[in-house]
């Protein structure tokens, strides 16, 4: 099994300044009648909140060192979206249970805590930083803005942290007055926003992107696919197969960055990419022009096989989830001692972009074994069907790609039938 303690890190930092708390005076007094156990109830929350919510920020830095920490960048990603749920959740605990404890004395106490005041600018902070990331986290996880404007909303989650840290430090409370709490709460909202500003502010200076150019565009299934190469302006990176970068393409229709996996050889100095056109950027790519800069970001990920001990593995790709795996089929002279069955399930077999490389790579390879799934003549394709027909049934490494309801079912199906999670990949980001 591979050791991701990246939640366990989580848990160590939430804990500690809720044990740091503890230490500003004996906990029998902070739960000794109703009134005072909500009042700190809701400094925990707050704390709980605010460690959460800069956690969530730290996490968007998207440094290589956390992907060990988590499994790969697509598992910090759906980590940051936990994290910042939880963030939301405990920070309006805090006010609720704050605000409750005046309900039982004075009704006009309470309406105050909610209503601005020229003379508690503490808490304006807090009702400012409460209603952005209210209206912030609403924008992620009930709209459906077009990605560049969902982009530009999180560039203010550093406002609402820095709001809430004023709030925090300023208001009368333990991180006010008890020291090593309020250090610690000061250094993690310091690294916080530090990050925060190096990659939304200062990205463009300081982190590090290599520069490519478009070579050439391609259409695909019809014109519902577009492949791109792009070729170094200089020295290619160097990635595994299975891997995923972010580009940013210097085009004034197209210049929000993006994740895509690449599906060309390892060894190849070209990196391809292919998208399906489900979204306003995929639907621009065709109208991409030759020569353009693309600036590419990473590698990233851990969606490959060479990253996990099993000899025996499952691939399976559905519609253009089938780029990681051209990569890693590619890669497989390499390494003859793995054995592979590669399941790929489309519509029909208009659909199969690559469908004859695979076929080709299939043929002159005595470890990769190729099924193709249409479901338009079969069904959907189910993990009792994979097992029942797979050479790799003993101990198999699965790994999934493709649309997020197909990867959940299969997950689930495969995780009935005796698979562990941990012996389960997917590859989580989807694009528009």
């Amino acid at each position: 099994m591979v050791k991701t303690p990246g939640w366990l890190v989580v848990l160590i930092i939430c804990v500690i300044p809720i044990l740091l708390w503890s230490q500003n005076g004996p906990l029998v007094q902070r739960f000794s009648s109703p009134l005072v156990t909500l009042l700190s109830l809701g400094q925990i929350a707050a704390l709980l909140g605010l460690s959460l919510f800069c956690l969530s920020i730290i996490l968007s830095g998207r440094f290589k060192f956390f992907e060990s920490l988590f499994g790969g960048m697509n598992r910090v990603y759906i980590a940051h979206h936990i994290i910042g749920g939880l963030a939301f959740i405990s920070l309006l605990f805090h006010p609720a249970l704050i605000i409750s404890t005046y309900l039982f004395t004075s009704a006009k106490s309470a309406l105050r805590l909610l209503l601005p005041s020229v003379s508690n600018w503490p808490l304006n902070f807090g009702l400012a930083a409460h209603f952005l990331l209210t209206s912030l986290l609403i924008i992620t996880f009930y709209s459906r803005l077009p990605y560049h404007i969902w982009r530009l909303t999180h560039k203010f989650l550093g406002l609402t942290l820095f709001l809430a840290s004023l709030h925090a430090f300023f208001i009368p409370s333990d991180i006010s007055s008890f020291f090593p709490l309020r250090i610690y709460m000061l250094s993690l909202v310091t690294l916080s926003l530090s990050i925060h500003v190096y990659r939304t502010v200062l990205g463009r200076f300081l982190v590090r992107r290599t520069p490519y150019r478009v070579n050439s565009i391609n259409p695909l299934a019809g014109g519902s696919v577009t492949q791109i190469v792009f070729t170094p302006v200089d020295k290619p990176i160097k990635f595994d197969p299975g891997q995923f970068i972010f580009i940013n393409l210097k085009d004034n229709k197209l210049s929000e960055t993006h994740p895509f996996s690449i599906n060309s050889p390892p060894d190849s100095p070209n990196i391809t990419i292919a998208a399906k056109a489900i979204g306003d950027y995929t639907r621009e790519l065709p109208s991409l022009k030759p020569k353009t800069t693309a600036l590419i970001e990473g590698p990233f990920g851990r969606f490959s096989y060479l990253y996990y001990p099993q000899k025996n593995h499952i691939w399976i790709a559905g519609g253009i989830g089938i780029t990681p795996f051209m990569s890693m089929a590619s890669s497989l002279p390499n390494h003859p001692d793995y054995q592979i069955d590669l399941y790929y399930s489309v519509k029909d077999k208009s659909e199969a972009v690559y469908l004859n490389e695979l076929l080709g790579l299939a043929k002159s390879l005595p470890n990769l074994r190729l099924s193709p799934h249409f479901t338009s003549l079969s069904g959907r394709l189910d993990a009792q069907t994979i097992l029942k027909s797979s050479s790799a049934r003993i101990s198999p490494a699965i790994f999934i790609c493709g649309p997020p309801p197909m990867m959940e079912n299969l997950r689930n199906q495969f995780h009935q039938l005796g698979i562990p999670h941990h012996k389960i990949h997917t590859e989580e980001f989807s694009l528009q």
